[in-house]
């Protein structure tokens, strides 16, 4: 079953993104809905390399292949978040800073991850699917500012935490 609970510190700290999914055991997603395409754009093929270069350093990834990444973001990608979601949970690229990492304010408070997860499995894969485009849009907004001469590696997340209730992100099980 899937843990968003753990991605959301992932999340916020850009680290090893460690969902857990007795369904989808982060195996190959080459049977996911999204069909390959050679027609992949350079800027693609830059922001998979960046994300795969991040992925395969986690616990979770570290297996994938570069088609692998692939298939992962195309599919995560093309999912359309429901419109509650997206107003429950707000995120937005605020700027960048003088080292030209990208700001992502992210205003946590709003979000009562719990109330997803009771609501079963597909709240549990709609708050984790939410969770990875954030950190894709994350990637992109590093490569953005990548230059030839130099490579953006981080950023900057902060979290509103107002209005946020400590029960809103438990989940005994």
């Amino acid at each position: 079953m899937y843990n968003p609970l753990v991605l959301l510190p992932a999340f916020i700290f850009l680290t090893a993104v460690t969902c857990h999914n007795e369904i989808n055991t982060h195996q190959p997603v080459h049977s996911s809905s999204v069909e390959p395409s050679t027609n992949i754009t350079e800027g693609h093929l830059r922001l998979y390399r960046k994300i795969h270069s991040f992925l395969i350093r986690t616990k979770e990834y570290k297996n994938f292949t570069f088609q692998d990444t692939v298939w992962h973001v195309r599919n995560d990608d093309s999912w359309i978040a429901p419109k509650e979601l997206q107003e429950e949970f707000p995120y937005y690229l605020s700027g960048y800073d003088y080292e030209d990492q990208p700001v992502w304010i992210m205003e946590v408070g709003k979000f009562n991850l719990r109330k997803y997860i009771e609501r079963g499995p597909e709240g549990e894969k709609n708050v984790t699917t939410y969770l990875f485009q954030a950190v894709h849009r994350v990637f992109k907004s590093m490569l953005d500012k990548d230059t030839p001469e130099r490579e953006i590696r981080g950023a900057f997340i902060i979290g509103d935490c107002d209005g946020l209730e400590i029960i809103q992100t438990m989940h005994l099980p």
